[in-house]
C-alpha cells in the first residue's frame, strides 16, 4: 500500500505473487471486455467465462493496458496521478499485473519475456 496524506493506494491485498518484470510489455487480453464504472471496473474474461470486479485503482491499471505498456510505465503514471510513492507502486504494480496475467485478463506482449526472477 502506498500512502500520501489521507489517500491510500492499494490493489494487492496480502497476495504472494511473483511479479511481472517491470520492463515486460503487457496488454489487455483479446478475450477481455472491460468497462470502467467510476469507483470500480468490470472485466469479462470471455476465455474463462468469468467476471472480474476491480476497485478504482485496479480499473485504472486495466484502462492503461488497452495499449501495450509496462509495469514501470503504469507505476510512474499512478505515482503522478495519486501523488504516491513510486517504489511502492512499482512493486505493487508488477504483482498486480501478474495476477491479471494469471487470470487471463492481461497478456504479455509477444516478444516480451518475464525475467528469470519473475516468471
Amino acid at each position: 500500500m502506498a500512502e500520501s496524506g489521507n489517500q491510500n493506494v492499494s490493489f494487492v491485498r496480502g497476495e504472494t505473487l511473483r511479479p511481472v518484470a517491470p520492463h515486460v510489455q503487457v496488454q489487455m487480453g483479446e478475450k477481455t471486455r472491460f468497462r470502467n464504472l467510476g469507483d470500480e471496473g468490470v472485466a469479462i474474461l470471455q476465455g474463462r467465462l468469468e467476471v472480474l470486479v476491480v476497485n478504482e485503482l485496479g480499473a485504472r491499471v486495466l484502462e492503461m493496458t488497452r495499449q501495450p505498456t509496462t509495469g514501470d510505465e503504469i507505476a510512474t503514471r499512478l505515482a503522478d496521478e495519486y501523488d504516491a510513492d513510486l517504489d511502492v507502486l512499482q512493486a505493487d504494480t508488477t504483482r498486480y499485473l501478474r495476477s491479471l496475467v494469471d487470470v487471463g485478463a492481461v497478456d504479455v506482449v509477444p516478444g516480451s519475456r518475464f525475467n528469470g526472477n519473475a516468471g
